[in-house]
């Protein structure tokens, strides 16, 4: 990625632009940052910046679940007892779990059974209103069932 984008560089773009990267903290590559700083200046560590984003804490994800309109402590109780406390550390798998808690009003009996479920969720046309027509010409679950097809592949 970095010698593609090097030649394309010039002094005075590379004062205009912004990158943004995330990833998981176990997946960062080092030679990533280093060619970052080669390309962007080693002389100003203001150019690039390395920021560690924290996992939620139970209080964030006590938080997030009364803003979802749940019980927090209820709800947290499910995480707990469904052992999936590390998908409600992070924000998407927390997006996920709070959109099963308010349909189903409980997450599920299992981890399987979460994470069946979550995959469904996945499926669903996101961008469609509830009441128009449908976007997809698929349900969720033929998709669901294709994705289960390609990852088999």
């Amino acid at each position: 990625m970095l010698s593609r984008l090097k030649p394309h560089l010039a002094k005075e773009g590379r004062r205009k632009l912004a990158i943004r990267l995330s990833c998981r903290a176990a997946e960062w590559q080092d030679e990533i940052e280093a060619g970052l700083r080669e390309v962007f200046g080693k002389e100003d560590s203001k150019n690039v910046q390395v920021w560690q984003l924290a996992p939620l804490t139970e209080k964030d994800v006590s938080l997030a679940a009364a803003q979802s309109g749940l019980t927090a402590r209820d709800f947290v109780n499910q995480v707990e007892a469904n052992d999936v406390t590390a998908l409600a550390a992070h924000p998407i798998t927390l997006r996920m779990l709070l959109e099963l808690a308010k349909d189903n009003q409980a997450l599920g009996k299992n981890r399987e059974e979460i994470y069946a479920a979550g995959c469904e969720l996945l499926c669903r046309d996101t961008h469609q209103s509830k009441g128009a027509t449908a976007r997809l010409e698929t349900t969720a679950q033929q998709r669901l069932e294709h994705a289960g097809y390609v990852a088999a592949v």
